[in-house]
């Protein structure tokens, strides 16, 4: 099992404070414009988003099971996009614990509700951004993901086996897991990178048709 590689930025070498403000759809003829602009401040002085992924290699496939390194991961979705590949990188990716701490501070319920679409923007960035940096560590030229919990073939519950894959997440990047399995910070994203010649998304078998963060059309 290779090294892990751990990604630590600060908020403004990931995410220019324009593109933040025109994600939040705030411009300087806004309302809210000088007050969201003075909170976007506060977070960029502090923020460090983060991310950790991993080379693993697959040991086997038994009917509806994939050991990845000595680790078990159960579920129909990963034994079929794993059938005809040799090597996986599971990772996490996140808003990071001081955005997180921010966000939970705030008491004005409409500043609460920007600084958390902001983090989700921000661990969305780090999402594409940790690709990227796996493309090039790993000289994969095109990656597709499965997620713990985005389907039923592929329950919440792998998140556990994935965090053990990983080893020592929150001492890596201080996400860590509940015990429902659900991420620490909550604006964190999770997964298994796998090199694939076909476009390949979620969205592709999920039934929530109107679903507004929808990737590729339903095909069943």
């Amino acid at each position: 099992m290779n090294e892990k590689v751990i990604l630590k930025y600060d908020l403004n070498e990931v995410l220019t404070f324009k593109n933040a403000l025109s994600y939040l759809k705030i411009d300087e003829i806004s309302e809210q414009y000088d007050e969201i602009a003075t909170l976007l401040g506060g977070a960029y002085k502090i923020g460090k988003p983060c991310a950790v992924f991993r080379e693993c290699y697959i040991d086997g496939i038994d009917g509806e099971s994939v050991t990845i390194d000595g680790v078990v991961f159960q579920g129909a979705l990963i034994a079929e996009k794993f059938s005809e590949i040799h090597r996986v990188f599971p990772y996490v990716a996140s808003c990071g614990i001081e955005l997180a701490a921010w966000a939970d501070s705030l008491r004005d319920e409409l500043m609460s509700f920007y600084a958390n679409a902001f983090n989700q923007y921000v661990a969305g960035v780090m999402n594409k951004l940790l690709i990227k940096v796996a493309m090039e560590y790993s000289g994969v030229e095109k990656f597709a993901t499965v997620n713990p919990g985005s389907l039923p073939d592929w329950p919440i519950t792998q998140q556990l086996p994935l965090f053990n894959l990983l080893g020592g997440v929150t001492d890596d990047i201080g996400v860590c897991l509940t015990s429902s399995y659900l991420m620490v910070p909550i604006k964190s994203t999770s997964g298994i990178l796998f090199p694939s010649s076909t476009e390949w998304f979620n969205c592709m078998r999920c039934r929530r048709l109107d679903c507004p963060g929808r990737q590729a059309k339903y095909i069943g």
